[in-house]
């Protein structure tokens, strides 16, 4: 019975050793991911990957900042030092041998266009598959909610991410827009669910108290009183809407029977006046804070014909979005289709909200509650359209 053993074993030994070697020479002869290199060409960072064979079969999936390339049938030829870019636009790479194939996974400075493409299968051309990563670009990304039109903005620029998001409300009696009141201090989703808006922005400047600093009329009652003379949104009673200055202070605060001043909300600086960049920072006593640099940013634009642009910039989120200057997001609102503009408060509180949800992601974490907000609603006033002037 022994001996009967022994010779199995020694028969199994030569077979299971010829297995291995077969094993081995199969993937030894799988093409192999010999690693990356990366180099920033000028807007672009060029990622390379070199291969032992052209590539045939490839995937590339990109969400957000990470990056991944799937290839078939490729093994990694050695994975403790495959030779990988230093850190740069592309923060982190690695590869990993996966069911099928090499999975190579990067994470980017930020979210960018991605082109892959290989080189032609021929003995003068090395084995590579190039990844064009676009630094400096603009995307726009357009869907509809609610029936409105949202534009979803992606740049990058030298200075970093942006992110800007717009609501696109169009002209005609199917809208109409008026500031409305936090019961002192509320975030612009609960004031727009509690006063049943389709759409909301932040509105104009306030203090801890809840207290607003600029003009706020609505229907003709005073809720906030004009302090510096800055700029203000004004509609009328039949739906006409209009920038222009704040207005004077009034003898008297109540409301009383053929008031021109119907709505009124007053922030500033003006951006933008008959299609051109115009920034009343100085003029309007705006501080530092306000008016230089980049930050969270919510603005409003009104289109020669009455189309109005309600834009919310995303901000302080190194790696997602830096924010925007004044003079970025002036130059926004005119390339959107703006006519005149207005900047909104902005920094933490700006938020941009829509059909039950916030549109972009507030610097604080959180949406912040403010003083008052700009909401649109279903059906307009009596008029149909919208016009453009100066008040003041």
């Amino acid at each position: 019975m022994k001996l009967q053993r022994f010779k199995v074993i020694s028969l199994l030994i030569p077979l299971l050793a010829l297995a291995s070697g077969m094993a081995l020479a199969d993937q030894a002869s799988l093409p192999e991911l010999l690693g990356c290199r990366g180099r920033a060409t000028g807007d672009l960072y060029r990622l390379v990957i070199d291969l032992s064979v052209p590539v045939k079969d490839y995937k590339l999936e990109v969400s957000g900042r990470n990056l991944k390339v799937s290839l078939s049938g490729f093994t990694i030829s050695d994975g403790d030092n495959l030779p990988v870019p230093a850190a740069g636009f592309v923060r982190s790479i690695k590869a990993e041998q996966a069911a099928g194939g090499v999975e190579l996974q990067a994470e980017l400075a930020y979210r960018a266009p991605v082109r892959a493409y290989k080189l032609p299968s021929a003995a003068s051309y090395p084995n590579r598959l190039v990844l064009d990563i676009s630094r400096i670009y603009e995307e726009h990304q357009e869907r509809t909610v609610a029936g409105l039109k949202v534009v979803d903005i992606y740049r990058g620029t030298a200075a970093g991410p942006v992110v800007a998001h717009a609501v696109i409300i169009p002209s005609g009696n199917d809208y109409r827009l008026q500031p409305i009141r936090a019961q002192r201090l509320e975030t612009v989703s609960s004031m727009a669910k509690r006063n049943g808006a389709i759409a909301a922005v932040n509105g104009g400047y306030f203090d801890r108290n809840g207290c607003p600093l600029g003009a706020l009329v609505i229907e003709g009652s005073w809720e906030g009183y004009p302090l510096l003379k800055r700029s203000a949104l004004y509609i009328d009673k039949s739906g006409v809407i209009t920038l222009g200055l704040e207005p004077a202070l009034p003898a008297s605060f109540e409301p009383q029977a053929g008031n021109l001043l119907w709505h009124c909300l007053g922030a500033g600086p003006r951006l933008a006046e008959k299609g051109r960049i115009r920034i009343t920072a100085r003029e309007e006593a705006i501080k530092d804070d306000i008016a230089v640099g980049r930050a969270p940013r919510t603005g409003l634009g009104l289109a020669a014909e009455g189309t109005l642009f309600l834009v919310a910039v995303d901000g302080r989120q190194p790696g997602v979005s830096i924010g925007m200057t004044l003079e970025e997001l002036a130059a926004l609102l005119l390339k959107l289709g703006a006519y005149d503009a207005l900047n909104l408060d902005g920094g933490g509180s700006s938020s941009l909200y829509l059909d039950g949800k916030l549109l972009n992601n507030p610097s604080d974490g959180r949406e912040r509650s403010v003083a008052s907000a700009l909401a649109v609603f279903a059906g307009q006033s009596e008029s149909t359209s919208a016009a453009q002037g100066d008040k003041g």
